[in-house]
């Protein structure tokens, strides 16, 4: 068993750095994601500030959302029993929203877990939805209420590209 870890994780470094580009992310299951913070948004996606410095890839293009071929906003955050998800892209095409339990770090070095348990281990999905993206606009709900309160990241995979946000969920 051991063995087999060892090999799984050469395997995943190999992988990770075999890729020519600079920006590519590399998602291991065995890695729970360290939230550095999240961007507060009300019932109706508005922007409300952040808490900490969010380290989140919202869209293709960062420097310039409206620009992106395809964005995404989870809101509200912090949610309670349901995460909505907008979604707007330039052309039509399949897609995965995954939610994944996470640990937030404030510049300490200590994780605040707000007293979740970690129901899964590493950064494997505990939620996980696959969508049809229609040019334009796109709307999806994920249910939270059966989580338990705490951090988690929020994915969304179109063919290669990855993009995330941070969550709070608190019943």
């Amino acid at each position: 068993m051991k063995n087999q870890i060892i090999k799984i994780a050469i395997l995943l470094l190999l992988l990770a750095t075999a890729c020519g580009e600079k920006d590519q992310v590399v998602i291991s299951a065995l890695e729970t994601p360290v939230l550095t913070g999240y961007h507060l948004r009300d019932y109706n996606g508005q922007g409300l500030g952040n808490v900490g410095a969010p380290n989140t890839k919202w869209g293709n293009n960062p420097a310039d959302f409206s620009a992106s071929d395809i964005f995404f906003i989870p809101f509200p955050n912090p949610s309670t029993e349901l995460i909505r998800v907008a979604i707007v892209t330039t052309k039509a095409s399949q897609a995965e929203l995954s939610i994944t339990p996470a640990v937030y770090e404030e510049d300490s070095a200590v994780p605040n877990f707000v007293g979740a348990e970690l129901i899964s281990a590493g950064g494997r999905p505990v939620k996980t939805l696959k969508v049809t993206l229609v040019e334009g606009s796109n709307n999806f709900a994920i249910g939270t209420a059966d989580l338990p309160d705490g951090y988690y990241r929020i994915y969304l995979k179109v063919e290669e590209l990855l993009l995330w946000d941070n969550l709070l969920i608190q019943h």
